[in-house]
């Protein structure tokens, strides 16, 4: 996931969406094959996002929503909360939080296709 017109390197920004149906994903991250969702699978805006095994759980799954200009927002389907950087930083290292949906440029992301299955 990138938020910015950047080349998308390293490695730990690729990631893996994993189609489980009805526009629902896995999200998964490519160099630690871990699925990404809120800590403790809290329903809490702040929360950080962490990486954890795959346990099929509603924490771990997120919905994409697209608008009019390509860009999405992912809302996790336990909390309903929205994929967030913190304090809507624009520096690399950010933590990635849930947070309510706002019309905050940190809560839009731009997905681009690296591979096609």
């Amino acid at each position: 996931m990138e938020q910015c017109s950047t080349p998308v390197f390293p490695l730990n920004r690729y990631f893996w969406f994993y189609h489980l149906g009805n526009n629902v994903y896995r999200i998964i991250s490519l160099p630690s094959a871990l699925s990404l969702s809120p800590a403790g699978g809290s329903s809490n805006s702040g929360v950080v996002i962490e990486q954890n095994w795959d346990q099929d759980i509603s924490s771990q799954k997120w919905k994409l929503y697209q608008n009019a200009i390509g860009e999405y927002s992912l809302q996790n389907v336990l909390s309903g909360k929205y994929l967030d950087v913190a304090d809507e930083s624009a520096n690399p290292g950010a933590d990635l939080i849930q947070a309510d949906k706002s019309s905050s440029f940190s809560q839009l992301w731009k997905l681009e296709s690296i591979v096609h299955l």
